[in-house]
């Protein structure tokens, strides 16, 4: 009995193996290719509706372990909450594994879009720029984000210093520091030079 159920149970992977039609799998996902989708959002409850199309009728929808109805080649998950990764299953009736999976990742709703908060901002500001986001926006992180683009703002528009206009006394120091020794070098000079002159003339003129 027991070398029975172990025949039987090395058999298994067989049977499963075989009963993949895989030429017919190929075809069921050539055939998924044309499922479309639409993700929509609910205001009233807060959550998301995705309504797959143009699933061919051998074929059956499956999300979070449960197996969705289709009519008319078209079916509807609702109830999905904001920033859920979704994987759809697609299987078809070839005993195969998933014929497509079709991935989706919910975005968050902004409720602060187009509200008071963000008037102004709307060009500005990540958190006020679009309805639907990666993340969470909070009232905490637009009145931050408002504040630090505000900081920024006056810090690029800060007057720069100008300079005092020069009093008299002022350029007249500032002409004694740059002018002032090279004047009196120069006269000093011109001193010697002429003393020295006048010294060797005189000695010339009465022959010493």
């Amino acid at each position: 009995m027991k070398k029975f159920i172990l025949i039987v149970l090395l058999l298994i992977p067989f049977v499963v193996d075989a009963a993949c039609d895989n030429e017919k799998h190929y075809n069921n996902m050539s055939n998924s290719k044309y499922i479309t989708y639409d993700n929509n959002y609910s205001e009233g409850n807060k959550t998301f509706e995705v309504t797959l199309y143009a699933i061919s009728d051998n074929m059956t929808v499956k999300y979070n372990n449960r197996t969705y109805p289709i009519e008319n080649n078209s079916t509807t998950i609702s109830g999905i909450r904001e920033g859920t990764k979704m994987n759809i299953e697609i299987y078809a009736d070839d005993g195969c594994s998933a014929v497509r999976n079709i991935y989706i990742d919910e975005p968050y709703y902004n409720e602060y879009y187009g509200k008071d908060v963000c008037k102004g901002y709307e060009k500005i500001l990540t958190g006020c720029s679009s309805q639907f986001t990666k993340s969470k926006v909070t009232l905490e992180y637009i009145q931050k984000s408002i504040s630090n683009y505000l900081d920024t703002i006056e810090s690029e528009e800060e007057p720069e210093e100008v300079a005092p206009e020069p009093t008299l006394l002022d350029k007249v120091i500032d002409f004694m520091l740059n002018w002032g020794i090279k004047i009196i070098l120069f006269l000093a000079t011109s001193l010697i030079s002429t003393l020295v002159y006048t010294k060797k003339f005189d000695k010339l003129k009465h022959g010493i």
